[in-house]
């Protein structure tokens, strides 16, 4: 019988991480603008939740910067957006974290991802370029 519950969980705890995955945003820099790429490699539609961090820790309300913190990435392709520096052009950079989940499969990687910066042209691979 301890065998059982043993093999229950372990299935059940294995399951329970399928189709999701986070990573961390290990910088970003904008002088001028930042640019994050997130490209789908999966065949199903994957909803991405980012959260960025200023230079002190605080989270940025992306709203402020025109986007949402959730948003949904199709099948095979990638989104782009921008974060620019504000008007009294303070440099701006930080960190993040990036979180997915598959509402249509149980994928183990969805994404990729990386971090460009306009002014110097220096890019940064999430998690080392690997899909995560």
């Amino acid at each position: 019988m301890k065998y059982f519950f043993l093999a229950l969980t372990l299935f059940f705890s294995q399951t329970a991480f399928s189709g999701s995955g986070k990573t961390i945003i290990p910088t970003w820099e904008s002088n001028h603008a930042a640019f994050f790429y997130v490209t789908n490699i999966t065949n199903n539609p994957i909803s991405v939740n980012l959260k960025l961090y200023d230079r002190d820790g605080n989270v940025i309300n992306l709203l402020d910067w025109g986007y949402k913190e959730s948003f949904i990435v199709d099948p095979k392709a990638t989104n782009k957006f921008s974060i620019k520096a504000p008007r009294s052009n303070r440099a701006e950079w930080g960190f993040g974290t990036v979180s997915w989940e598959n509402q249509s499969g149980d994928d183990e990687v969805a994404l990729i991802m990386y971090t460009s910066n306009i002014v110097y042209d220096n890019k940064v691979a999430v998690n080392g370029g690997k899909p995560f």
